[in-house]
């Protein structure tokens, strides 16, 4: 009597039952006995090498596959799942062979050319992944997989505008795809797109509020929309007090207002608290613009100020202001006073945008300066020296020479302070760099470590702010120019220092 060489119907019929119902222990214990009876039977192996994928038992399936491959060369089931495999246990040679062997006889499987674009991007062979890639979407056109990850290797090939344009055919097919949010977000901010990369990995973190990528990727967006120092600058009690006190002399409710700058809205609604009912405040982030406008909504002066998510220079006269602006409010001032481009942000609104003899908050900046004596506080985040007895000071040859101190200390002053520039944002009709050299007199005796900078500024009329080192609590950090070496100098010592102001740009130094 002949052995049968295949199980009978009712054995693989209960196998298949087994399998589609999710009875893999029953249906592993089956195949098995199978595959012992009837090893050239392929559908037995079939069945038990995608359980053990099921099951994560790679070697083992493996075996199964290879063993399918083996009695059945051609099946292109069996070929996918073998390249699978492969894949799975990082052996990428081997699975592209197999792919390409799948391809050859079954060259429109979608999936095939899929895995084939994922194989040739791990093994780096990214031209020819995303053929492989375009290929599947050619065969399957709305599949969001395939579309990122073509967007993905072609991010790596540095054609950034065709991986955005799939990541967005990505969401297009399937709208909760947070992982192709997130990494549209990765492009706009290559591009320096802050803006719409914080869009998208808020979107991404509103699909899945724990994927922890997109969390830390929205933070360090934020770093660059929204630096630290902003916190700082609203919590600034002193300089809130000053600004408010200026705009109560200069508005009325008569005034025509435009902010350059909205951040926090703030300076705007103390316009409208003194009773101007028409204020125009701009602001380039779109961000930043956005928290503005429910800022100022949730204190209920949203029918008096309206936000515009547009540079100051962009503005035009009877687009977004009806008319010329009577009076012109800032606070982009760095620590230097000229660093946020505040002079020809001005002087383009003067040109333009206010009205002639129209008012500036603020109107005047003085940069001061003076000599100071060494102390523990400005020592140790300037310079270096010794340590445990070894001399480290030769390391000051190669640090930057202007640091920006926040200071707890008051420091000791070696001379008077001096206006080292004078601006004047009314008279400053054109922006010339400046050089001078300023002589102190040494008053006190002592090891000087360099030059310390702030600022005084003309807020309006005789309203004034000067956030003087160790004596005011500002948001601006207190910047420090170093000598090369510390200088001993004397009581009655003239010093002579080099003075630079350019339009966003200024330093100090000693040869």
């Amino acid at each position: 009597m002949t052995r049968s060489k295949r199980p009978d119907q009712s054995s693989l019929q209960k196998l298949s039952d087994y399998y589609k119902n999710n009875k893999y222990i029953d249906a592993e214990k089956l195949a098995t006995s199978l595959t012992k009876a009837f090893p050239n039977h392929a559908y037995s192996w079939k069945v038990l090498g995608a359980i053990f994928g099921l099951t994560n038992r790679q070697l083992e399936c493996l075996n199964a596959f290879e063993t399918v491959v083996k009695l059945e060369p051609n099946d292109p089931d069996a070929l996918f799942n073998l390249s699978i495999v492969l894949q799975d246990l990082d052996r990428f040679e081997e699975s592209k062979t197999i792919c390409e062997q799948l391809l050859k006889i079954k060259p429109d499987f979608a999936a095939a050319h899929f895995n084939l674009g994922f194989i040739m991007q791990n093994l780096n062979i990214l031209d020819g992944s995303e053929k492989s890639y375009k290929t599947a979407i050619s065969l399957k056109p709305d599949w969001a997989e395939a579309y990122f990850n073509l967007a993905n290797t072609q991010q790596k090939l540095k054609k950034l505008q065709e991986s955005e344009s799939a990541y967005k055919r990505a969401i297009q097919y399937k709208s909760n795809y947070y992982e192709a949010f997130n990494n549209l977000g990765n492009i706009y901010k290559t591009q320096g797109k802050f803006d719409l990369a914080a869009e998208n990995y808020q979107l991404a973190l509103k699909i899945n509020p724990s994927y922890s990528e997109a969390r830390i990727n929205l933070n360090t967006v934020n770093m660059s929309l929204v630096p630290a120092w902003h916190l700082k600058m609203m919590n600034d009690e002193m300089r809130n007090k000053a600004y408010l006190e200026a705009i109560k002399l200069a508005v009325n409710n008569e005034s025509y207002v435009l902010e350059v700058g909205s951040g926090s809205g703030i300076l705007s609604m103390m316009a409208a608290s003194c009773g101007a009912k028409n204020i125009i405040s701009c602001e380039s982030s779109k961000s930043i613009s956005n928290i503005a406008k429910k800022v100022v909504s949730e204190n209920g002066y949203e029918n008096q100020i309206s936000i515009i998510n547009k540079h100051s220079t962009e503005l035009v006269i009877g687009r977004d202001l009806s008319k010329k602006a009577d009076i012109v409010i800032s606070e982009i001032l760095s620590a230097g006073f000229v660093g946020e481009a505040v002079r020809s942000t001005i002087l383009d609104v003067k040109e333009r945008l206010l009205k002639k003899n129209g008012k500036i908050i603020p109107e005047m900046g003085f940069i001061k300066v003076a000599l100071v004596e060494e102390n523990d506080e400005i020592s140790n985040s300037v310079f270096a020296s010794k340590s445990q007895g070894f001399d480290l000071s030769e390391f000051n040859s190669i640090t930057q020479t202007e640091f920006s101190l926040s200071l707890n200390q008051k420091p000791n002053y070696l001379t008077n302070s001096m206006n080292a520039f004078s601006i004047n944002l009314y008279e400053d009709e054109r922006i010339e760099k400046k050089e001078k050299v300023i002589r102190f007199e040494v008053t006190k005796s002592g090891l000087c470590l360099g030059l310390i900078q702030w600022l005084k500024i003309k807020i309006y009329d005789d309203i004034e702010y000067e956030n003087k080192p160790g004596e005011v609590n500002s948001h601006w950090p207190t910047p420090f120019y170093r000598f090369e070496k510390p200088i001993k100098l004397k009581k009655g010592d003239l010093i002579e220092i080099n003075a630079f102001l350019d339009k966003d740009d200024i330093c100090f130094y000693k040869l």
